[in-house]
């Protein structure tokens, strides 16, 4: 991966960039990203790693590489080319965490079930 990106901020998606998931030929263990609207409409692309420092507030730094760029569109040094695809993986990461929080508190409430089942029919817990 030949481009690093420091995200600072995490807003929002100002543009509401639409994208997709897609299958790469080239690294079939990393799923591509493919863009649908704005200026970058057509591009994949791919994330490395992702790492963030011990600054205080902690800054996200990230890898990518463009594998498709149908339209030729200039994106290097592009501010709104690197907050868009920060936005995006700040949107992977934070729907994974949502995933992932969500199979925890099933764990939890099945927990949470076996012991109301101990408890006599008519009893509760002061």
């Amino acid at each position: 991966m030949n481009n690093k990106i420091k995200y600072r901020h995490v807003k929002p998606n100002r543009r509401e960039t639409r994208w997709t998931p897609v299958d790469n030929e080239k690294f079939p263990d990393k799923t591509g990203i493919k863009i649908l609207t704005g200026p970058y409409t057509g591009m994949v692309l791919i994330y490395g790693n992702v790492r963030f420092t011990d600054a205080e507030p902690p800054v996200m730094q990230f890898d990518y590489e463009v594998m498709v760029n149908p339209n030729k569109v200039k994106y290097k040094g592009s501010g709104e080319f690197e907050f868009i695809i920060s936005d995006i993986l700040v949107e992977l990461i934070d729907n994974q965490l949502s995933i992932e929080g969500e199979d925890d508190r099933r764990d939890d409430y099945s927990e949470l079930s076996d012991e109301r089942d101990i408890l006599a029919e008519g009893h509760s817990v002061r």
